[in-house]
């Protein structure tokens, strides 16, 4: 079911999940929770199939599933599986929905973690730019999920007794919120670029360090 929601931002399609419905038997919630994943966009049968634990050697049949509905297209000249843009739209799906209050309470506990996280120098990433779209950006007092697209990036190496105990950014950026839904924003900035979206955070200076480590990366492969 789609709600359509308008203002001055134009209009904007909310996809609320139907969790009666299956595809070649598996739940939606459990194809919109790995759709979601910031790599799903493009990817293997395989990868696909086993992220919703479906039997690897039946791939095909439940990408089928999926090609039949529209979320997913087939690029055979690289083997991979690429979301549509009803796919996309599916993988931010809302369960439930939430009063602005909360959204806003969501969002500001968000980004305050990011700040945090930016103004950390032992980080391994930062996150120099957030972009909301979606529900959030309407008049509507009740919302679907804050729809919020990011792009870490890695801001240092880590040291050999630091491997094992960086905590992931993703997770740790969640912070276990049911609320929140996070896109990669690289991979869906040509998605993004013509619907309703606002740079809420941008740190120039996180974005320079993620530049300048990767610069440093690349003239150390070029030094081999």
């Amino acid at each position: 079911m789609h709600e359509q929601l308008s203002d001055h931002l134009g209009t904007l399609w909310v996809m609320r999940l139907d969790l009666t419905e299956t595809f070649a038997g598996v739940p939606a919630r459990r194809v919109r929770d790995a759709l979601r994943r910031p790599n799903s966009r493009w990817v293997t049968p395989y990868w696909l199939a086993r992220a919703v634990n479906y039997p690897g050697d039946q791939a095909e049949d439940f990408v089928d599933a999926l090609v039949s509905r529209g979320l997913v297209k087939r690029d055979e000249e690289e083997d991979v599986v690429k979301l549509t843009e009803q796919g996309i739209a599916f993988s931010q799906a809302s369960l439930t929905t939430v009063t602005r209050k909360t959204a806003d309470r969501v969002l500001h506990e968000f980004l305050d973690r990011v700040r945090a996280l930016n103004a950390d120098q032992d980080a391994f990433y930062q996150v120099p730019e957030v972009v909301v779209f979606g529900s959030y950006l309407t008049n509507a007092e009740r919302l679907g999920d804050v729809d919020l697209a990011i792009q870490p990036v890695q801001v240092r190496m880590a040291r050999d007794d630091e491997i094992n105990s960086a905590r992931p950014t993703w997770q740790h950026l969640r912070n276990k919120s049911r609320t929140l839904s996070l896109i990669e924003l690289e991979l869906h900035r040509e998605w993004l670029s013509d619907k309703p979206h606002k740079i809420i955070l941008a740190d120039p200076e996180a974005a320079a360090r993620g530049e300048a480590y990767q610069k440093a990366r690349e003239e150390r492969w070029r030094g081999r």
